[in-house]
């Protein structure tokens, strides 16, 4: 069915509480399982979305979630899939020095970035910045606008189509170009104020404006 309309499947997201020992067994067939679904679609990235966020100390949680997220680095690279860490508010890794965190505590071999520009620049970090400093541990990547300060934890009120927001996407675009990046750019809008139809076509048509002659 896919192929008839030439189309693929980019990647899986999976979450689990990576933090909590009790859960390990739990995390680790599931995330079997995810692999065994990519690999029967052929696809090629997991990402992975971070814990939530907890009042108190999520420094800590981070620093106790990276060896299993290591792990499962090492796991999936084994069977030839990419495993990318997903940044994104209301999560353990929203601000810029959580990131740091966890790719300072993570293997680059096994745990690449997977970044969502719009969150990024929710949690109060500089997308052009950041995507620049771990253009090396790109593996995929969510193309997503966003404006305003971020209420927590609603961020539906923030998205935006892409060139409708606050993210830097020409800057972003420059530094992938630069890297020669080769990876998915996914479109992914968490709300809308549009039509499904109308908010895609307004993204594509920045897409073919502005983004694509820049990388041409």
């Amino acid at each position: 069915m896919l192929a008839d309309r030439n189309l693929s499947v980019s990647g899986n997201y999976f979450g689990g509480t990576l933090y909590d020992a009790s859960q390990r067994s739990n995390v680790l067939s599931a995330f079997e399982s995810t692999l065994n679904n990519l690999k029967f679609y052929g696809a090629k990235n997991v990402i992975i979305g971070p814990p939530a966020r907890v009042e108190g100390d999520n420094n800590e949680l981070i620093k106790v979630s990276t060896p299993l997220l290591n792990e499962l680095g090492r796991i999936a690279n084994s069977e030839g899939i990419q495993l990318g860490l997903h940044p994104h508010v209301n999560t353990i890794v929203e601000t810029p020095d959580e990131i740091d965190l966890v790719m300072e505590l993570t293997d680059p071999a096994y745990v690449l970035m997977a970044p969502d520009a719009g969150h990024i620049k929710l949690g109060g970090g500089n997308e052009v910045e950041i995507i620049r400093k771990y253009s090396n541990r790109l593996s995929y990547f969510h193309l997503k606008d966003a404006a305003g300060a971020f209420n927590r934890p609603d961020f539906g009120p923030n998205m935006r189509e892409l060139g409708k927001g606050e993210v830097d996407y020409r800057g972003i675009m420059s530094i992938l170009k630069e890297i020669n990046y080769s990876g998915w750019l996914n479109v992914e809008q968490d709300k809308t104020f549009m039509t499904p139809s109308e908010s895609a076509a307004e993204s594509m048509r920045y897409i073919t404006a502005t983004l694509k002659p820049i990388y041409a």
